[in-house]
C-alpha cells in the first residue's frame, strides 16, 4: 500500500490564507483534521487544539454570536484532552451514555455527511444552472365556429337599421 487514504481531503476544500473563514467550529475541526490528513476517528487531540486556539487568536474580532460557537467547542476540546491526560478511575461505563470524545466524533461524522450531502447538491444546481430550456409558445386556437339560429337576412337588415338611426 501507498498510504492510508483520508476520506477528509475531498469533502474539505483547501482554504487560501486570507480565506479562513469556516461556517462553525466543526468546519474548523475538519479543516484541521484534513490539513494534518488525521481521521475523524484517530484524533491527535493536542495538535488539533494548539491549531484551533491558534486560529481563535488571529480571529479576535469575531461577533460575539459566533465566538461563542468557536469558545464553546474550544473548551469542549479542552475538557477531552485533560481527562485524556488524568489516569482514569475504573468506573463502569453506563449503558447508553456518550462521552464527550464520542459526543465529539460523532457530530463530526454527522457534520461530514452533510457537508458531503451539500456538496454533492451544489454540484447538481451547477449543472442545473447549465440546462436552458425554452417555453413553448402559445398557439392561439382557430376561432370557434358561432352559430346563429333564428336569424334572417331581414331580421339583420332591420338590426343594422336600428343600429345606424
Amino acid at each position: 500500500m501507498d498510504g492510508p487514504v483520508y476520506h477528509l481531503e475531498g469533502v474539505v476544500k483547501a482554504k487560501e490564507a486570507g480565506m479562513e473563514d469556516f461556517v462553525g467550529p466543526l468546519d474548523l475541526i475538519l479543516h484541521l483534521l484534513a490539513k494534518n490528513k488525521m481521521e475523524i476517528q484517530d484524533i491527535q487531540l493536542s495538535l488539533i487544539l494548539d491549531q484551533y486556539l491558534a486560529w481563535m487568536d488571529r480571529r479576535r474580532e469575531l461577533d460575539l454570536e459566533v465566538a461563542s460557537e468557536f469558545v464553546t467547542m474550544a473548551a469542549t476540546l479542552l475538557a477531552i484532552k485533560s481527562r485524556a491526560l488524568l489516569p482514569r478511575p475504573p468506573e463502569p461505563a453506563e449503558d447508553g451514555e456518550e462521552t464527550p470524545e464520542q459526543t465529539l466524533i460523532r457530530r463530526l461524522e454527522e457534520y461530514k455527511l452533510y457537508k458531503e450531502s451539500a456538496g454533492r447538491m451544489k454540484e447538481f444546481e451547477q449543472a442545473a444552472m447549465q440546462v436552458f430550456s425554452k417555453l413553448p409558445e402559445e398557439y392561439p386556437l382557430p376561432p370557434q365556429p358561432v352559430e346563429l339560429t333564428g336569424l334572417s337576412l331581414d331580421g339583420l337588415v332591420r338590426a343594422l337599421e336600428r343600429i345606424l338611426a
